[in-house]
């Protein structure tokens, strides 16, 4: 694929892929690190559930010369702070602050002040366990009443990956559960040509 399309960077959730909620072990990890080396290829590991168990090696430790790391503050702290972080490879700085320059309006100053207060906060180490406490709360009441279908899930991850029962189409599962209250996001970037088109994604 890298050859044919000429793909020169991997995007990838590691530790949480969304939707299925699955992670990518380090040996698979070290396998895609030998295509990137080999293809001189970047790897971008977006953390941006910011989970608190990191379950394999990072991108950035298997592959220093071109592995990127960006997390997002959103969902570990706050959805109405939306601001992130990256690191870099040594010696791209300059590139990064182009990207960023070139893919942003930039953030208003306000926004700045509010980040600059939380990041600094006294009780900063206590909020994304408080966060999380909060997220189990709903995550785990929705498994109870789906444990009896084929679902994939982590306490810590706000969605639910559902295999569709019996004869369901996505569409009339997601009518079926909007008459009853329930919204439902569904995968809708699954070809309708894909058996997988039967699963679908439900955000808690």
């Amino acid at each position: 694929m890298v050859r044919e399309h000429g793909i020169n960077v991997f995007l990838t959730s590691a530790e949480v892929n969304s939707p299925t909620t699955q992670f990518t072990t380090t040996e698979r990890r070290k396998e895609l690190v030998a295509v990137a080396l080999k293809y001189d290829e970047a790897i971008v590991e977006d953390d941006c559930f910011g989970s608190a168990q990191y379950f394999g090696v990072s991108y950035r430790a298997l592959y220093p010369e071109n592995g990127w790391y960006v997390a997002s503050f959103s969902k570990s702290i706050a959805p109405s702070l939306r601001i992130g972080c990256a690191i870099c490879p040594k010696g791209m700085a300059d590139a990064l602050r182009h990207i960023i320059f070139s893919a942003s309006l930039g953030i208003s100053s306000p926004q700045v002040y509010v980040a600059n207060f939380v990041l600094r906060h006294s009780k900063l180490a206590e909020i994304p366990k408080m966060v999380r406490d909060e997220l189990r709360v709903y995550v785990v009441e929705t498994v109870k009443l789906l444990d009896q279908f084929d679902i994939s899930w982590k306490p810590d991850v706000p969605m639910i990956w559902l295999t569709l029962p019996g004869r369901w189409c996505t569409t009339a599962f997601c009518s079926a559960a909007e008459k009853l209250g329930v919204l439902v996001s569904p995968g809708e970037f699954l070809s309708s040509e894909c058996p997988a088109r039967r699963m679908l994604c439900a955000y808690v």
